[in-house]
């Protein structure tokens, strides 16, 4: 098993889900090998995957957090100020805002 070092302790999460995922990264790496690709650095897929959660945990958070809807509400406000349009609400993906609005309120609960 690959040796992962931990230089600072707050950086260590629940080990034996850490062992779990080095086994995991281990056996991709195998396979990789069998069907003709190189192998990726266990330390930096576990930490790639260890940070893909945490970002999952925080959106898990963002949409559960009573002060969530106030945000919200302060970011539309800035928004209708910058557009000079009070009456604008996020309407679609891409051209609509939606996306924007969105990546300005969970920047904001950050």
């Amino acid at each position: 098993m690959a040796e992962l070092k931990i230089n600072d302790p707050k950086q260590c999460f629940n080990l034996r889900f850490k062992e779990e995922l080095i086994r995991e990264v281990e056996d991709r790496n195998k396979f990789r090998a069998e069907v003709g690709l190189r192998s990726v650095s266990v330390p930096k897929e576990v930490e790639k995957i260890h940070k893909a959660e945490l970002w999952q945990d925080f959106c898990d958070w963002c949409e559960t957090y009573p002060m969530r809807a106030e945000v919200a509400e302060e970011v539309l406000q800035t928004i209708r100020k910058e557009l000079g349009n009070p009456a604008w609400v996020p309407r679609g993906v891409l051209s609509g805002g939606g996306l924007g609005y969105g990546h300005r309120v969970q920047e904001r609960m950050r």
